[in-house]
């Protein structure tokens, strides 16, 4: 064996190893990821519920009792739609969110993965998908107005921090503040 032989196994082993490790390094992103999707839904659900004083979370009932609100309690209805699709194909590997966002999947696995029950296999979430959740969320929920510092009288909505007589200290300073 020529040491050019050599050269090119271990270059040909080292390369492989780097791929499989990339490989390994994406799948934990994409575990992270979706693992932060379903938190985020959960916190959504939670707060939702104890903002609008319903006691088991039904899409239809919270996007209902927040119209009733009117502006003291907005909803971004089709991006915590989404987020409730991507929670749902997370948790239960369940179709609807490929048939409302087939974008979100890999094409040569969603043709397999649909002949199976399981479309979770197929799921591929990006960044853009986490910060479009994260703001679906953040604008969505209970407002005051509230005197900006700088502007005298001007008043602008924001998001407060949610809480009640069930909330937790947690709950209560976890919900996101609106930033300029």
């Amino acid at each position: 064996m020529s040491a050019n032989q050599l050269d090119s196994e271990d270059d040909y082993a080292y390369a492989e190893h780097i791929g499989e490790a990339v490989v390994e390094a994406e799948k934990g992103i994409q575990a992270v990821r979706e693992a932060f999707m379903l938190v985020l839904y959960h916190f959504w659900e939670h707060q939702a519920c104890i903002n609008l004083d319903i006691k088991v979370y039904k899409q239809d009932d919270v996007f209902e009792a927040a119209d009733r609100k009117g502006p003291q309690f907005r909803v971004e209805k089709p991006g915590i739609n989404r987020l409730r699709l991507i929670a749902n194909c997370v948790k239960l590997g369940s179709a609807p969110l490929y048939t409302a966002t087939p974008e979100l999947f890999d094409e040569e696995l969603i043709r397999v993965s649909l002949e199976f029950p399981d479309c979770r296999v197929a799921l591929r979430l990006r960044d853009a998908d986490v910060d479009f959740a994260f703001d679906a969320v953040r604008n969505s929920g209970p407002r005051i107005m509230r005197q900006e510092a700088e502007a005298g009288d001007s008043a602008d909505c924001h998001l407060v921090a949610l809480g009640g007589r069930n909330s937790t200290a947690l709950g209560r300073a976890a919900w996101p503040l609106s930033s300029h």
